[in-house]
């Protein structure tokens, strides 16, 4: 029902058909229902080629920073020295060190070695462990080349732990005092043990030193020991 006393009261004789078929034609054509078209998305211009996912993110990330410490050595250079065993000496120590940490793992071989698709959809960590992976023995060759690099530190290092070693035996070998307190525990454990499997003995092992310090006497104090401890008798034997 139309309000009265209003526009619209005054407004009921005009209807759509009583609009000239002009007028709706406009009406149609303004408002029509347009009908939306699938959007297909706008390639980039420069986009790059879809890249390969080989490798987790965080495994791609460490890898990333490992070859950036190689500055401006390509890819070929540094899996043509592992392979060949390094003749012109261009992986130094520390480079090696990384690369070991960076080296496919067993699982990465099995996947670089089935993989048959384009080289340009790699990233830049799939395509060194795809040219690491192509090395025979890749891991093996590392190690030895690490090993090689370590040879002389390590040599210098055996030898002072040796030399250590040497002048302790000399000290313990012209101790008089160690000497007499060996004596002394020998006798006295004859004596505590006479007339049992233990007694009569003609020596004992050096782990049995370590129990001297556990001996109590049952007379005196509890605290009183067969040999001092070693808190309170810095120094001496």
């Amino acid at each position: 029902a139309v309000t009265r006393n209003t526009w619209w009261e005054a407004l009921k004789g005009l209807s759509e058909a009583e609009m000239s078929e002009a007028q709706t034609e406009i009406l149609w054509e303004l408002f029509q229902v347009k009908q939306e078209k699938a959007q297909v998305p706008a390639k980039k211009a420069g986009s790059k080629t879809p890249q390969a996912s080989l490798l987790p993110l965080y495994r791609a990330n460490n890898i990333s920073i490992m070859l950036i410490q190689f500055g401006s050595m390509g890819l070929d250079t540094v899996c043509s020295a592992v392979a060949n065993g390094d003749p012109d000496g261009v992986l130094p120590l520390e480079k090696l060190a990384l690369l070991m940490q960076a080296a496919p793992t067993e699982d990465e071989l099995a996947a670089f070695r089935m993989w048959e698709g384009d080289t340009a959809t790699l990233s830049s960590p799939e395509a060194f462990l795809l040219q690491m992976s192509r090395i025979p023995r890749v891991e093996k060759k590392l190690q030895c080349l690490l090993f090689m690099r370590n040879y002389f530190g390590m040599c210098y290092e055996l030898q002072t732990i040796l030399s250590k070693v040497q002048q302790a035996v000399e000290q313990v070998r012209s101790c008089t005092t160690l000497l007499k307190i060996l004596a002394l525990s020998l006798a006295s454990g004859n004596v505590l043990n006479a007339g049992t499997a233990r007694g009569n003995a003609s020596g004992f092992n050096l782990q049995s030193l370590l129990k001297l310090s556990d001996i109590r006497v049952t007379k005196q104090e509890p605290k009183s020991r067969l040999l001092p401890r070693k808190d309170t008798d810095k120094g001496r034997l």
